[in-house]
């Protein structure tokens, strides 16, 4: 497979890993009780192969420029956080043995994952 094949299937494997929770989510809104492990699995299936397949697409580029290496470092740090956010949630429900209300969590989840998406959506549009 080509580097530019490997970006390519790695944006479509980010985006069907993303899209795995519009069944849910409608599910939900439709008061149809659902569990969520299956979306869970295929969330992190699509977005963390679409990951390895754009780190090996990206192996072989020029060495960025500080700019692009500051923006690449604040969109690890967001993303880390943004997904780190559930090993509160799991923490405070285990240890506590009350289940939280999950809507802080998922905001929380959503605004760090998705600025540190952007900005890693940017670094790959300007290198080209």
């Amino acid at each position: 497979m080509t580097l530019e094949q490997k970006a390519k299937y790695s944006n479509i494997f980010i985006w069907i890993g993303v899209l795995a929770w519009v069944p849910y989510i409608v599910a939900r809104i439709m008061q149809i009780d659902l569990p969520g492990i299956p979306f869970l699995v295929f969330h992190l299936i699509g977005v963390l192969g679409g990951i390895i397949l754009r780190r090996q697409a990206s192996q072989n580029d020029a060495p960025p420029s500080p700019l692009i290496q500051r923006l690449k470092t604040i969109s690890t740090i967001l993303l880390v956080t943004g997904v780190s956010v559930w090993a509160v949630y799991f923490g405070l429900n285990w240890l506590t043995g009350v289940e939280r209300v999950i809507t802080p969590f998922l905001i929380t989840h959503l605004t760090l994952v998705l600025s540190g998406a952007g900005i890693k959506i940017y670094i790959f549009t300007a290198k080209k």
